[in-house]
């Protein structure tokens, strides 16, 4: 999945707090890369003496340099990158959750908003309903004020509702505000769903992180096992027992360690190779979790989609039928009956706003588990 550069959702993204955090943290990653696997700095020292008995002046001077074990530096550096790749894997986890939760608030400010629209629908037809209930009880109907009153219950019923959707939809959007870190009440960006059919499982964040801890357990067994090999240290020397004699000498020095407790280094090689098998098992683990969350996914869109046809169908023949009731109460009057039409009418628009709130509810769905896929948003060129 490879967003369109420079989308204002992107971007914002980008902006957030945690995902400037982390990349600040892969950056300090990749400079210390360079600063491991060097030697250590060579040892330059000087000894003067003076013999009492006859003031005899000597002098000697040395140039040692410390050698990392066999294999040493080879394991600081595999340890330097499996730190950065542990960076870009948590940059990739805050740009992906950073995405997916703006994403997700976004979705549930969309949802809420176009409920409220629905119950704001709902109280418009119910005004009308109410004016023709009205007329029906001034005119002798079977219908009376206490129709009027349970018509005028439910319109303010369904106001105080669209008011608490509303109430939801700036919750989520300040949620999201949040998230993206600029002041209240900022401008959002439009939200992008992911395209399911372009999601890279292999982006999933918590599987780069397994990754690299599979590296970061390879470099450590290196590093034990660089243990188990001896310390070595060179130097050279230059002495003149007697500074007023021209008589110089040069010498070399080698030290080595004796590795005594090999067994111990052994264990360190044992435990790093269990690390290892267990971040192999957790990077198969978070590709079949990257694969539950790509088909919840589809499966929520396929349901979404049933759920809006049902919806439409729905609202067609309700409709039909709603205006037929309308007309016979119209032409009816004050005839008898018109509390009966009343009751099924009642009934209609109950059907009609049952089944648009739920296909609203299941594309609300939806698109929040579809946004969580962001989760799947690769790193660019730049930061790997």
């Amino acid at each position: 999945m490879q967003p369109v550069a420079g989308h204002p959702f992107l971007d914002a993204v980008d902006g957030s707090p945690l995902v400037l955090a982390a990349r600040a943290r892969l950056r300090a990653a990749q400079a210390r890369i360079r600063a491991v696997g060097v030697l250590p700095d060579p040892v330059v020292s000087a000894e003067g003496r003076r013999m009492r008995d006859d003031g005899t002046k000597g002098l000697e001077l040395w140039l040692e340099q410390d050698l990392p074990r066999w294999g040493e530096r080879d394991a600081e550096r595999g340890m330097a990158r499996a730190e950065v790749l542990m960076a870009q894997a948590e940059l990739a986890d805050a740009r992906g959750m950073a995405a997916s939760e703006i994403a997700m608030a976004l979705s549930r400010s969309r949802g809420a908003r176009a409920r409220a629209a629905l119950q704001d629908e709902e109280v418009a037809r119910m005004r009308v309903l109410v004016d023709q209930v009205t007329a029906m009880v001034a005119v002798g109907g079977d219908a009376n004020a206490t129709d009027v009153l349970s018509l005028r219950s439910r319109i303010a019923a369904a106001e105080l509702m669209a008011a608490d959707l509303r109430r939801m939809a700036i919750d989520a959007d300040d949620e999201a505000g949040a998230r993206i870190g600029g002041p209240a009440g900022q401008a959002l960006p439009d939200m992008p769903l992911p395209d399911q059919t372009e999601v890279v499982l292999g982006a999933y964040a918590p599987g780069l992180m397994a990754q690299a801890r599979v590296a970061e357990a390879e470099a450590r067994e290196d590093m034990a096992r660089s243990h188990g090999y001896p310390m070595v240290g060179v130097g050279v020397g230059w002495e003149r027992e007697d500074l007023d004699m021209p008589d110089d000498g040069v010498m070399a020095m080698v030290a080595v360690s004796i590795p005594l407790y090999r067994d111990a280094h052994d264990a360190e090689v044992r435990a790093a190779q269990a690390s290892q098998l267990a971040a192999r098992r957790q990077v198969a683990a978070e590709r079949l979790r990257a694969e539950v969350l790509l088909r919840r996914a589809r499966r929520a869109q396929q349901q979404a989609e049933q759920a809006e046809r049902v919806a439409t169908d729905v609202a067609t023949r309700v409709e039909a039928e709603i205006e037929v009731l309308r007309s016979q109460m119209a032409a009816g009057g004050g005839a008898m009956g018109g509390r009966d039409l009343l009751m099924r009418l009642f009934d209609r628009l109950d059907a009609r706003s049952q089944a648009s709130s739920t296909a609203i509810e299941a594309r609300a769905e939806a698109d929040g588990m579809t946004a969580e896929l962001w989760r799947f948003l690769p790193l660019t060129a730049t930061e790997r």
